[in-house]
């Protein structure tokens, strides 16, 4: 059935968001995890997307994401090794 060593291990429980500031993205509300924005772009699909300053600087803005985006794939960088999981 695999063609390789690896093999699925056992799926960790959902965890929850308790961080009132937390900005959710609109797939995280969907029932079946779509993007009404994504969805919205493709159907315009003439055109590369601009960001607006209230996207890019406002309370949940993509440069302060990207920022943590950045740091989280660091440190996950740092403590990946073999065997290990993401609830570590």
């Amino acid at each position: 059935r695999f063609s390789g060593e690896l093999r699925p291990a056992l799926l960790s429980p959902k965890r929850k968001i308790t961080n009132s500031k937390v900005c959710k993205p609109d797939y995280a509300l969907h029932p079946g995890g779509e993007s009404e924005s994504e969805q919205r772009d493709r159907a315009s699909n003439n055109n590369i997307r601009v960001y607006g300053i209230d996207e890019l600087e406002g309370e949940c803005n993509l440069r302060y994401a990207t920022k943590v985006g950045r740091e989280v794939l660091d440190a996950g960088g740092k403590a990946l090794r073999v065997g290990v999981t993401t609830d570590e």
